[in-house]
């Protein structure tokens, strides 16, 4: 399971001077959009793992998934009009395709792998 955040935000600002002091420019906003939309994502996956060395200690590792998403709304293509912003809604899908491969290593757990303590560090 996972999600998608499609964030958009947009503003109209003019520069309106410098600050003596600190030699920043100061800007002031007349006016700030944001447009937020979720996408939720459900799928199913697959796994190998295989065991290196005789401590099987480290394992190289194999995965892949496919996260069936729904269509998102985002906005683009700003353009002002009398000082508003107007965005041009776009949608898209939020399906995917995961393909990780790695190394995966055991550390802290003696002999067997799946005794409780057991740390993995995973390099993707």
């Amino acid at each position: 399971m996972g999600t998608n955040l499609l964030l958009t935000t947009t503003s109209i600002s003019r520069d309106i001077g410098i600050d003596p002091i600190t030699r920043d420019v100061t800007t002031r906003y007349f006016y700030t959009d944001t447009h937020a939309s979720l996408a939720l994502r459900i799928g199913g996956g697959l796994s190998v793992e295989v065991p290196i060395g005789r401590s099987k200690k480290i394992v190289a590792l194999v995965k892949a998934a496919y996260l069936y998403g729904s269509h998102a709304t985002y906005y683009a293509r700003p353009r002002i009009t009398d000082t508003q912003i107007m965005l041009a809604p776009r949608s898209t899908g939020t399906s995917m395709v995961l393909a990780p491969a790695g190394i995966k290593f055991y550390m802290f757990n003696g002999v067997n792998k799946q005794k409780d303590g057991s740390f993995a560090f995973i390099l993707l």
